[in-house]
């Protein structure tokens, strides 16, 4: 088993120590797609409480996995 890499990131505003085998521009790149998905929603949802918006994003991430799975 490789050794598991930790990377500090930032996602709408918090920070986080994500870790994991993938390497850190790989954390760094699922953080980024996380920060964009909910700087977007928030943008166009500006009233929603931060938990709101992350479900959201989550579901939207989740519908570009499974659509690329078709």
């Amino acid at each position: 088993m490789a050794d598991k890499i930790k990377r500090q990131v930032t996602i709408a505003g918090v920070r986080y120590t994500l870790s994991g085998e993938a390497g850190e521009e790989h954390l760094q790149e699922c953080a980024d797609m996380v920060d964009k998905c909910m700087t977007d929603i928030q943008k166009s949802f500006s009233t929603l409480p931060d938990s709101m918006i992350a479900v959201l994003a989550a579901c939207n991430i989740a519908d570009q996995y499974l659509r690329l799975l078709d």
